[in-house]
């Protein structure tokens, strides 16, 4: 309370203290020889401290709120990482596109055009059962155009 104004209120027989806009102590006058004085300054420690704990509390769940998204999102990424599929161009489209490739053994490659296969994971959006299409990002869309086989995911005709 350094620094701070206390101020003192008197109407009729009650005497209030506050500081900050807080109520800190009241008397009361009861007779000419007793008076009855309240301090009520412990409500404000629990106060504040319940604020702190509660500001706490939101942060350590949203931290792990953070924390547990980022955790499920590199799961999933490395789980797309290992469902790498092998897949053979079959000659009826351009390339780059999913449509045009089949699931197969790269060390089969049988095609007509330069590119004979890729390693891709599956399109799980555009995919069906009965069609299955591999996902081509960017990168490796431009991969299959330049004919880049430093990645090992870009297989030409032998």
């Amino acid at each position: 309370m350094a620094g701070c104004a206390i101020a003192r209120q008197q109407r009729g027989d009650i005497k209030a203290q506050t500081h900050n806009g807080y109520l800190l102590a009241y008397s009361r006058q009861r007779s000419q020889h007793h008076t009855e004085t309240v301090q009520i300054d412990k409500t404000l420690k629990p106060m504040v401290f319940k604020k702190v704990v509660g500001l706490f509390m939101v942060a350590v769940m949203m931290a792990t709120a953070v924390f547990s998204f980022a955790k499920h999102k590199e799961s999933k990424a490395s789980l797309a990482n290992l469902r790498q599929m092998s897949w053979i161009h079959d000659g009826s489209g351009p390339a780059t596109d999913p449509e045009s490739y089949q699931p197969g053994n790269i060390s089969n490659c049988v095609g007509e055009s330069e590119i004979c296969g890729i390693l891709a994971p599956l399109d799980e959006e555009n995919s069906t059962p009965t069609n299955p299409v591999p996902f081509i990002d960017d990168d490796l869309e431009d991969r299959i155009q330049s004919e880049n086989t430093a990645n090992g995911d870009v297989f030409l005709l032998n």
